[in-house]
């Protein structure tokens, strides 16, 4: 027998076995179980700096800086929420969004400036497949250029 591992699995829990042998003739049978589900943010994921636009709430917002809200996931994953945390505490839900597909977001005015805000990404059928930003990062006030 011979045991071949993706990367995501453990020489003892998943991936591919495969036997063969006799003299006469040879066969073979493979065994594949699916990886574990899980969602990984990729951004943002700590340092950034995002500027709040110039209106009063997110579905109103139509000019500002879009900020990109990205992750990676493994496994069977439908749909994700997105939530807003300031100082490990939920304050606001971003969007609920395809897994697939990652999400824009224009800060409204609506927070207080600060550097400890983190987002965290959730399964809306499984609250355990989930993952937070590893470090805070700034929601900053709008500023006026003209």
């Amino acid at each position: 027998d011979e045991f071949w591992c993706t990367p995501f699995c453990s020489s003892s829990s998943s991936g591919v076995e495969t036997t063969s042998t006799t003299s006469t003739s040879s066969t073979s049978s493979t065994t594949s179980t699916s990886a574990t589900p899980s969602i990984t943010v990729v951004t943002p994921n700590g340092n950034e700096t995002w500027e709040a636009a110039n209106c009063p709430a997110s579905d109103t917002c139509d000019s500002g800086t879009a900020n990109s809200i990205t992750w990676t996931k493994i496994g069977s994953v439908d749909t994700v929420t997105i939530d807003l945390y300031k100082a490990g505490k939920f304050i606001h839900r971003i969007r609920d969004t395809d897994p697939d597909t990652g999400a824009s977001w224009i800060v409204p005015n609506i927070f207080i400036t600060g550097d400890d805000y983190k987002v965290k990404i959730w399964s809306t059928s499984d609250q355990t497949i989930s993952d937070t930003s590893d470090k805070s990062f700034t929601i900053s006030s709008f500023h006026d250029t003209d």
